[in-house]
């Protein structure tokens, strides 16, 4: 996904950093948007990753990553 040319700091996996699912985290705004963002698009698993730009949590698949 495209940040703006911002930096995006992987924290961790998400199921790690919340304790469960992405698509258990009813009302998490960083889950909905990503559930939003990825429709159709991305496998639905926990290949997830948590992290930041700036202060504000986003969910990237890691076949999103540009490693």
């Amino acid at each position: 996904p495209s940040f703006g040319g911002s930096d995006f700091r992987i924290e961790d996996w998400h199921d790690r950093v919340s304790g469960k699912s992405w698509t258990d985290c009813q009302g998490n705004p960083a889950c909905l948007v990503y559930a939003i963002r990825t429709a159709g698009k991305i496998p639905i698993d926990n290949e997830v990753v948590y992290g930041k730009v700036g202060p504000y949590g986003h969910l990237v698949h890691v076949s999103e990553l540009d490693l």
